[in-house]
């Protein structure tokens, strides 16, 4: 979207609200959006917007119309226009009305879009303000009880295939660490441990993620490996250490053997075990000519000495392709026909 130059700015302050004013009854005069955009974005008081949001929202909802692929864009950008943005607008200065439509559209969604061909993706950016309009709205409640706000987002996440863990990952400041504590605490109780691992990640919470990996509830590589992670993050590389062993005791053909090996190596390093920490890094190596495996061999390796001819000859043993991509992860073109 063009804006006006620093010029442009400048004599715009320069000009008098009576002037100002006749400008802006000029530029709504044949402009339907532009007129929108005034009286609902700065001219309507919060009840107003809310009335004209519902209002909207329920003529698109009665329309036959047919929207295919190439309109799609279009009715969604009107979309977000007109109903999501506005909501967001809202949301702190009416919080129970904002949320209580967010959620009526969020899970009316399917039923709405009936007639929209959503193949384009374009109705994510429209759903996706409608989700902030709704976290916002319970974050203006967040003088409630934890417990009560969790209560009221557990029982829509249960109904909206849409959400996945990841919404909790990008609102967890927004919510705080309380509310979604709660929340992981009711995903458990209804035997959901997939969702309570991983909220029990986004939130940092060690005790809990001890208690579930010594009850042997990790049903992911994803869980040992995040967990590792956070181990390492508090100094607890030993105990990182002792998840990934247990872990390829339990599993021996891990999927992603690559970042199994990278953390276990890291944890090495982290415990002052470097000569450990450099013999793993060839045998892993080896096996998968990766270069995040030479990098680490360096942190573990002698400051100021060349530790890559032996993982180029390495990667020039097992082949052409491999020696390649590592010669030139490594920036040595000179070694590249």
């Amino acid at each position: 979207m063009a804006s006006l130059t620093k010029k442009q700015t400048a004599q715009l302050s320069e000009i008098s609200h009576d002037v100002l004013v006749n400008i802006i009854h000029d530029l709504i005069q044949d402009n339907k959006q532009a007129r929108d955009t005034l009286v609902n974005g700065y001219l309507l008081s919060a009840a107003e917007v809310l009335k004209a949001v519902e209002k909207e929202y329920a003529r698109r909802a009665k329309s036959k119309r047919f929207y295919d692929y190439y309109d799609a864009d279009a009715f969604f950008d009107e979309l977000t226009r007109s109903i999501a943005n506005p909501l967001v607008g809202i949301a702190h200065e009416l919080p129970e009305q904002a949320e209580s439509l967010s959620i009526k559209m969020m899970l009316e969604f399917e039923k709405f879009t009936g007639n929209v061909d959503t193949s384009s993706g374009s109705w994510m950016g429209y759903y996706t303000i409608l989700l902030d309009a709704w976290m916002k709205s319970l974050e203006a409640q967040k003088n409630n009880d934890p417990t009560f706000i969790a209560k009221k987002i557990f029982t829509v996440v249960e109904r909206e295939f849409y959400f996945g863990i990841e919404i909790f990952k990008k609102y967890h400041t927004l919510l705080g660490t309380d509310i979604l504590r709660v929340i992981r605490d009711m995903y458990y109780q209804k035997k959901l441990p997939q969702e309570a691992l991983g909220l029990s990640m986004i939130i940092r919470d060690l005790d809990f993620l001890t208690m579930a990996f010594k009850s042997d509830e990790f049903c992911h590589s994803t869980h040992y490996f995040d967990y590792a992670r956070l181990l390492m993050e508090d100094l607890r590389s030993d105990d990182a250490l002792a998840v990934l062993n247990s872990q390829r005791a339990d599993d021996e053909e891990i999927t992603d053997n690559i970042i199994w090996n990278e953390l276990f190596i890291q944890a090495l390093i982290e415990e002052g075990r470097k000569e450990e920490a450099k013999a793993h890094c060839i045998t892993a190596f080896t096996f998968q000519c990766d270069t995040r495996f030479y990098h680490l061999y360096t942190k573990a390796g002698e400051k100021d000495v060349d530790h890559s001819p032996e993982f180029l000859k390495i990667a020039k043993d097992t082949g052409l392709a491999p020696y390649v991509c590592f010669a030139s992860d490594i920036e040595r073109y000179d070694l590249i026909d």
